[in-house]
Parts: structure tokens; C-alpha cells; sequence
């Protein structure tokens, strides 16, 4: 499987360079990113079970879809 890079940007979002996914998170580094919330008409909010084979939080309910 192949690993996603991600820009490695400073506290003002400026771009340092690229950084492996796993290299991000193991140094915590800072990273661009977004999430999306949705609401239906009735103002709930969808929460959908994240996979079980993620890193973080696996098997947990989670109402941010991102990347």
C-alpha cells in the first residue's frame, strides 16, 4: 500500500515541505487539512463508525469526515 504525503507547513501556513501521512503523526507535526460536518434538514448531524483498521480511534463513532 502506498503512503499519502502531506504539505508540512509552520504555524502561519507556510509550506516547510512534504512529510510522509505517518511521519505527520508520530511527530506530530503540523499539516493541512479539512473536515466536513453534515446536518441533515432536522439539524442532526451524521455520525458514521470509523474503520476498524484506522490508526487512530478504530471502531469509534466520529461525526468529522476528512482528510
Amino acid at each position: 500500500m502506498n503512503e499519502e504525503y502531506l504539505y508540512h507547513v509552520d504555524e502561519n501556513d507556510v509550506e516547510i515541505g512534504k512529510a510522509l501521512k505517518s511521519e505527520v503523526i508520530k511527530k506530530n507535526l503540523l499539516c493541512r487539512s479539512s473536515i466536513v460536518i453534515i446536518f441533515n434538514s432536522k439539524g442532526e448531524i451524521l455520525v458514521h463508525k470509523r474503520a476498524e483498521s484506522k490508526g487512530i480511534f478504530p471502531g469509534y463513532y466520529d461525526m468529522f469526515i476528512g482528510g
